[in-house]
């Protein structure tokens, strides 16, 4: 959602602009959580963290592209390849969750011939 709202006047007012005011919009839904007087206002300042969330997950990978775009190339590349991380996560965290089982029960069995 706040891609949506933040998008368009990103575009129109530049993203430099657009990025100081996601960051006063940050800085206020930090202080109305810190600060929230009852239960619906904590719920407001959390709806506008996550709006300010979504506009600067719009806004900040057009930053670079528009001040050095041989950066923003090399930009592309590493938010690729943490997508692909994300994608790849569920299969190598069982493996890894596996070869961490593995170890702790070798050192178990290690620790038990010693007590015997």
């Amino acid at each position: 959602m706040g891609a949506l709202i933040v998008g368009g006047p990103g575009d129109r007012y530049g993203s430099r602009n657009m990025l100081r005011v996601v960051g006063m919009l940050y800085v206020i839904a930090a202080l109305g959580c810190a600060l929230a007087w009852n239960f619906t206002s904590f719920v407001l300042c959390r709806f506008l963290a996550g709006i300010a969330i979504g506009g600067s997950s719009v806004l900040a990978p057009i930053f670079p592209e528009k001040i050095a775009p041989a950066f923003a190339f090399f930009c592309g590349h590493d938010g690729a390849a943490i997508h692909r991380g994300f994608f790849l996560m569920p299969e190598t965290r069982g493996v890894a969750l596996e070869r961490m089982n593995e170890q702790l029960r070798t050192a178990e069995r290690k620790v038990s011939r010693r007590n015997m």
